[in-house]
């Protein structure tokens, strides 16, 4: 596991260049107003604020909040409030992350010194597992908290997703919610379950930098490279693409082009028969972006299906049944491959990424490989980005349902072929051979 890089590599940066002073104190007025102004906005904005948890759920949690600014509080303490209507709420409308900040606040805490930490082993049907003498147990208690405790805190933290993608966040994110937010620190007194049994053990946990070095290979290529970056292998006639992000500012436009063009010139010249696009670490970005891909595919008139409800004004609210949508005609001038694609995926891969799979799946330009995607099926997106006007908290509203449920009948998209990899590592050539292998071996059967 490199989840102390995952930690520093997410969270080591300013989230959207923003910061405040912790020690400022808004009044109740000020903090009412900021969540007036939020709650206003998700009404006027986003289709369906109660489509998760109904209105009496949502209602009731927002009663809660207002219940509790009736006293002067700092920045962190409203945020940490306000994020209590995460677990109500779409991955594309949201406040600044408590996370996040707490991120941030675990690598001031642990520069400088070698803290040991505690990095659990699973997260999954609401348990935490770790592993003692060569077992995988289930954790009661961690210094005398409940781990039932911390979960329901990440829980709250946590806006609506795929289970799966949930439990995955929770894992990646227990770490810093237990030393930042509990302050909980080595040694560890864990209580555990075994054959219905409590025992209790101490543990020292794990070294940071240990955990750091531990991870580089899997975050190397993230410094070295940008976030298009392939490799080819002629003995093998295959070929890696990697896009990391959709985002127009980290997908450089010139530099993109110019990436394809020497793709394109590499793959004729070794005469590669197939081709690997990884958006397996690629959580979104603009669909703009996603688009420009294909101009470089061998394909017919490409179109995304779907049906959506759009919130255009506050008292309009405009519905697309169920169609065509034209993503891109056919372009002889960039071909840059005609022979088998396979698209990489997984839990990570998000939003635009999703829609980039769902686009090659409906229009039958390659093969899936790998997990479930971490986009529902029938979800919210098209984002509008905001800013409370006391604490100049950012925040983001999802305004579109996008339906792609005629098509694809599952949570969210299911891959062709499952691959049980480490989705945060480079693929070598030897994985690519063995899916490949796999993939053809399945379609004889």
């Amino acid at each position: 596991y490199c989840i102390g890089v995952t930690f520093l590599f997410l969270f080591s940066g300013k989230i959207y260049g923003w910061t405040w002073n912790d020690s400022t104190l808004f009044t109740p007025q000020q903090l009412r107003e900021d969540a007036d102004f939020f709650f206003e906005t998700l009404q006027q904005k986003h289709p369906d604020v109660y489509y998760y948890c109904g209105m009496e759920e949502f209602e009731r949690k927002k009663h809660q909040v207002y219940e509790k600014l009736d006293v002067s509080m700092t920045g962190i303490r409203f945020l940490e409030l306000m994020n209590t209507m995460n677990s109500c709420l779409d991955n594309h409308t949201r406040l600044l992350s408590i996370i996040a900040y707490y991120g941030d606040k675990f690598v001031e805490a642990i520069a400088g010194n070698n803290e040991l930490v505690f990095v659990p082993e699973d997260i999954r049907d609401g348990k935490l597992y770790y592993t003692i003498s060569g077992k995988k147990v289930s954790v009661v208690s961690i210094n005398g908290i409940n781990v039932q405790l911390i979960l329901s805190v990440l829980n709250e933290w946590e806006w609506i997703q795929p289970l799966k993608r949930k439990s995955y966040n929770m894992w990646r994110y227990f770490t810093i919610c237990l030393h930042s937010y509990f302050d909980v620190h080595s040694p560890f007194e864990i209580e555990y379950e075994e054959n219905r049994q409590s025992f209790q053990v101490e543990i020292e946990g794990v070294s940071i930098m240990d955990e750091i070095n531990r991870g580089k290979k899997s975050t190397e290529y993230y410094d070295q490279h940008s976030s298009v970056y392939y490799q080819v292998y002629p003995q093998s006639s295959m070929a890696i693409l990697y896009l990391h992000s959709f985002l127009m500012e980290e997908l450089n436009k010139s530099e993109f082009t110019r990436k394809m063009e020497e793709l394109s010139n590499q793959l004729r010249q070794h005469r590669i028969q197939h081709l690997f696009v990884d958006v397996s670490k690629n959580s979104g970005g603009h669909f703009e972006e996603v688009c420009r891909f294909f101009d470089y595919l061998s394909h017919d008139t490409i179109y995304l299906n779907y049906s959506k409800i759009e919130r255009e004004s506050p008292s309009v609210t405009k519905y697309i049944p169920y169609s065509k949508t034209l993503v891109r005609l056919p372009e002889k001038n960039n071909l840059l491959f005609s022979g088998d694609l396979f698209v990489l995926q997984s839990m990570t891969t998000a939003s635009a990424a999703d829609d980039f799979c769902r686009i090659v799946a409906q229009n039958s330009l390659g093969v899936l490989i790998g997990q479930d995607t971490g986009t529902h099926t029938r979800g919210f997106s098209s984002i509008w980005s905001f800013e409370l006007p006391h604490t100049k908290l950012p925040f983001q509203v999802a305004s579109a349902f996008w339906d792609f449920s005629r098509d694809f009948n599952t949570e969210t998209l299911t891959p062709d072929m499952y691959w049980d990899t480490n989705f945060r590592e480079e693929f070598s050539e030897e994985e690519l051979q063995s899916i490949v292998k796999q993939w053809e071996e399945q379609k004889k059967n």
